[in-house]
């Protein structure tokens, strides 16, 4: 790649179209900075070096091309071996980065774009332990809270303009068969009670 005399950055890209995949044009620091200062049209030169049938395959095969080559050649532009993307940071580093998106506000658009491109990749089992343990601990709604939390709220009386924003708020939402046989239940139960 690039533009400045033997200067050069091997990464990999998935793309489920060969449209995306040729207008990726890298994402490591040194191609952003240098994007930003020269542009991207006609300032370098891509070439392809192989395709890969897994993302797996793909991690496999960046960290064979660049090797140590990012630590011994100072053409390399490349910042780390490669073969998995930001794991691979240190931690100082990822922490500047932590640090450098918080506050960030993504905007529907980044978002639904985000959940586009990640759609249909399957997750590893690492990958599906690594969202469970992340998400232990914090609420998700009634449902997480812990047995002192619902002892707590158990038989206490919610206001009318409670109510009315809960109704409001699950308005139009689906409702599953085990969901309303739940319902039916707790209302039968408020009549026999009566």
């Amino acid at each position: 790649m690039c533009g400045e005399p033997g200067r050069y950055y091997i990464g990999k890209h998935c793309a489920r179209d060969w449209n995306s995949a040729d207008a990726y044009t890298g994402s490591g620091v040194f191609c952003k900075r240098y994007f930003k200062k020269y542009g991207k049209v006609d300032t370098y030169e891509k070439e392809i070096l192989n395709f890969a049938d897994t993302p797996k395959l793909l991690n496999e095969m960046e960290k064979l091309y660049i090797g140590t080559l990012y630590l011994t050649d100072e053409c390399c532009v490349n910042m780390m071996a490669g073969g998995s993307g930001i794991s691979e940071y240190k931690q100082d580093s990822k922490s500047k980065i932590s640090i450098g998106n918080k506050g960030k506000v993504r905007t529907q658009e980044q978002r639904n774009a985000t959940s586009k491109r990640f759609k249909g990749i399957p997750k590893t089992e690492e990958h599906k332990q690594h969202i469970s343990e992340s998400g232990k601990g914090k609420s998700h709604g009634h449902w997480s809270w812990s047995a002192e939390a619902r002892e707590r709220v158990k038989g206490r009386k919610r206001t009318e303009e409670s109510k009315q924003k809960q109704s409001r708020s699950t308005k139009g939402i689906p409702k599953t068969e085990e969901h309303k046989a739940h319902i039916k239940e707790a209302k039968t139960l408020k009549v026999k009670c009566r």
